[in-house]
């Protein structure tokens, strides 16, 4: 890892989780919320500031950050979809860091997450200057994922619900690295979801 922080991280938890029936922020994993979890591995890694971005029950997920070093932004018009929730996360990323020179993109429903995916990432980025992804489902790419601040201006174009995967998927080969991570992107959308994951959590402890 480099000594100084490698860049920043905006953390997406704005979202009203509709179909999972419940704030997925606040699952429990380890011991704690997914949200305080996952922006503790944003710190982790080294990133800095890290920015997180709430909205749908803000008033209730505010605590959960509680004592952490992060900028929390409110995005008001969350229910337009993830884009909106981005650029409040980009702007006040660079209000707060205008020279950074990468923000990694999280969300908070990766439970398989740890920091060593986090830091395999930003060694990469730093190594290639590329936007560097995580490999979802067939070979896509997805989040958590790093981009380098050229990218900036073209993710705060982005519109409705079109979040930072659909972005992804558009980029050519050249501007963009794909790294396998077994385990690390399963995500929470639904009740099925979570009860599977739950299923695998118990058994690996017994």
């Amino acid at each position: 890892m480099p000594a100084s922080p490698p860049g920043a991280a905006i953390l997406l938890a704005a979202g009203s989780s509709s179909r999972l029936g419940q704030p997925k922020q606040l699952v429990r994993h380890e011991g704690q919320s997914l949200l305080r979890r996952t922006a503790s591995l944003a710190i982790a890694s080294g990133a800095s500031p890290v920015i997180v971005v709430l909205g749908n029950s803000a008033a209730q997920l505010r605590p959960e950050l509680a004592g952490l070093p992060v900028s929390i932004v409110e995005n008001s018009d969350w229910p337009t979809g993830m884009a909106g929730s981005l650029r409040c996360g980009l702007a006040q990323l660079l209000r707060l860091a205008p020279a950074v020179p990468a923000a990694l993109l999280l969300v908070c429903d990766q439970p398989g997450l740890r920091v060593t995916h986090l830091r395999q990432l930003w060694e990469h980025q730093t190594q290639s200057n590329k936007v560097v992804a995580a490999q979802h489902h067939e070979g896509n790419p997805g989040v958590p994922a790093i981009f380098p601040a050229r990218f900036f201006p073209r993710l705060a174009e982005l519109q409705g619900d079109q979040g930072a995967r659909a972005f992804l998927r558009q980029l050519p080969s050249s501007e963009i690295q794909i790294i396998p991570m077994p385990g690390a992107v399963a995500d929470l959308d639904t009740q099925a979801d979570l009860a599977s994951w739950q299923a695998r959590t118990r058994r690996s402890q017994q």
